[in-house]
């Protein structure tokens, strides 16, 4: 068979783009009120490891902080979270790949994928991470979640318009407007997004601001749209060649950042099968998409995640034969 240089610059767009996920506070009379951000100063005790001499040292040491918290205005009952999501068809072909061979390969790929009904099964998983309410993080273990969406259609309606925008040659996105609202205590606090800033930047006078909340210039707090996309594409369960594993995010390597490990380091990545992309066409085109042919969904839900995927450098070990 002809070898096909894998390419030294290769680049997707996202086909999920979620907006931010606003925070509200729904009342009893079904009253609506943002969700602001507090600032709170606090003293704070020494918690992280150390010698029992510093301990000792410490005990007199006060450890001033500030720290930024969100929760639910006295007059509501339930927390709600508001965004839409746009689903394309980016992944069909790359926005960059500089060997036109290999281009040529991957858009083949993508077409048997269709084929095969691959876009449905994908379509399937990120939809029950969106209906189960993952999206909402810590919050969902505050009570159950009620997700719903705008628009008036069948939840196998919605899988089905998630696929087509996922697939269709046409490049008509679809949107999917989505809340999802929690029950809670009054005044419980809710978990919105943390920003990470540098040092130098969070400090306010004298204290030491330790958490900084993702918020409006108005206030209200709200998530990331990676964090939302974060939850939609963890659907990878197929590192794991034996199943019935935890699912994690869908990423080239695999990699899980609460239990800092890469999952997937040992010939079962995004770039080792790019290599043999070959075989990727064969299992779509042999129409079995069983568990076992599960490395092709895990490639086309990587270039459906979108990013930059080359090699940085043409080389042998981008070949494929």
């Amino acid at each position: 068979m002809v070898k096909v240089k894998y390419p030294s610059v290769l680049a997707y767009e996202r086909s999920i783009q979620p907006s931010l996920g606003l925070f509200y506070g729904l009342g009893p009379s079904g009253s609506k009120t943002p969700i602001n951000v507090s600032r709170t100063k606090i003293k704070g005790t020494i918690a992280h490891h150390q010698s029992e001499k510093d301990v000792e040292k410490a005990i007199g040491r006060p450890n001033l902080q500030e720290i930024e918290s969100a929760y639910l205005p006295i007059s509501a009952d339930t927390l709600s979270v508001e965004y839409s999501i746009v689903f394309l068809n980016s992944s069909l072909e790359p926005i960059m790949c500089n060997e036109n061979d290999y281009n040529s390969k991957l858009k083949e790929l993508a077409l048997e994928y269709k084929k095969a009904e691959g876009y449905r099964i994908l379509a399937e998983l990120y939809f029950k991470n969106i209906k189960d309410g993952r999206w909402l993080w810590r919050n969902k273990h505050m009570g159950a979640p009620e997700v719903k969406f705008r628009e008036h259609l069948t939840d196998e309606q919605i899988i089905s318009s998630i696929m087509e925008a996922l697939s269709d040659c046409s490049g008509k996105p679809f949107i999917l407007n989505v809340e999802g609202k929690i029950k809670l205590a009054p005044n419980q606090e809710v978990f919105p997004s943390q920003e990470f800033e540098e040092k130098d930047k969070a400090k306010s006078k004298d204290y030491e601001v330790s958490r900084v909340l993702a918020k409006l210039e108005s206030g209200q707090a709200y998530f990331h749209s990676q964090k939302i996309g974060n939850a939609i594409r963890t659907i990878d369960t197929w590192y794991n060649e034996n199943g019935g594993t935890r699912a994690i995010a869908i990423e080239p390597y695999g990699v899980d950042q609460g239990l800092q490990k890469a999952f997937r380091k040992e010939k079962n990545d995004l770039y080792t099968y790019l290599k043999d992309i070959d075989q990727l066409i064969a299992l779509c085109k042999n129409g079995d998409l069983s568990a076992e042919k599960s490395r092709v969904h895990f490639v086309m839900a990587c270039l459906i995640r979108g990013g930059v995927y080359g090699f940085g450098i043409s080389s042998k070990e981008g070949q494929s034969e």
